[in-house]
C-alpha cells in the first residue's frame, strides 16, 4: 500500500466522520431524530450491561459501512457492532480492511 493510498483512505475516513457527525451529536444529546427514549433505543449487547448498543451506533456503523461499499466495494468492513452481534469472527488477511 503506497503513502498516497494511505493518505486517500485518510481523507475519506475524515469525510465520513464529518458526514455521521451531526446523527453523533443528535444522539449524544439526544436531539433530533434521537430525541426519545424509544428512539435512542439503547439495549444490552451480548447480554453484558456493560456494553450497550444505540441506534446511533447502529445508524452510523450502517452508513458508513454503505459510503464504504460505495468508494470501495472491494475492501473488507469490520463492525463494532454488527460482526459482534452476528457471532462471525473475522479473519484478519492483507486484504484493505475498515474496522468501524
Amino acid at each position: 500500500m503506497s503513502a498516497d493510498e494511505l493518505k486517500e483512505y485518510l481523507s475519506v475516513a475524515v469525510e465520513l466522520v464529518k458526514e455521521v457527525g451531526p446523527a453523533f451529536k443528535d444522539g449524544f444529546w439526544r436531539k433530533g431524530r434521537f430525541s426519545n427514549t424509544s428512539d435512542f433505543a439503547a439495549e444490552d449487547k451480548l447480554g453484558n450491561e456493560a456494553d450497550c448498543v444505540t441506534a446511533v451506533d447502529r445508524y452510523i456503523e450502517k452508513s458508513i459501512f454503505a459510503r464504504l461499499r460505495q468508494i470501495y466495494p472491494h475492501h473488507k468492513l469490520v463492525g463494532e457492532e454488527s460482526t459482534a452481534e452476528s457471532g462471525n469472527g473475522y479473519v484478519i488477511t492483507d486484504d484493505p480492511t475498515w474496522i468501524v
